[in-house]
């Protein structure tokens, strides 16, 4: 089992999917409820940046590939709040 440092329950996805979870070599980014541009992140289980990007309202595609295994946070930002949630890289 792969603990992390974040407290999930505090975490709001707000209409926000990442799958697969665990993923493999690249993960899906899904944000229904907009069409303007949103930064994202992905956080490591010590909170760091790992990756970073933009997406509009629909799914990116994004790549994991270069990330060792275990826990992380996909990190969106959407009108000044912050939507997280968890998934794991095999």
């Amino acid at each position: 089992e792969v603990k992390t440092s974040f407290q999930e329950e505090h975490l709001p996805t707000g209409g926000m999917t990442v799958y697969p979870n665990p993923a493999g070599k690249e993960v899906m980014l899904k944000w229904d409820l907009d069409q303007e541009r949103h930064p994202w992140q992905i956080l490591d289980s010590s909170g760091r940046t790992v990756a970073r990007g933009s997406m509009s309202g629909g799914a990116e595609r994004i790549s994991v590939d270069g990330l060792a295994a275990g826990a992380y946070h996909m990190a969106l930002e959407i009108g000044g709040e912050r939507r997280m949630e968890g998934f794991i890289v095999r």
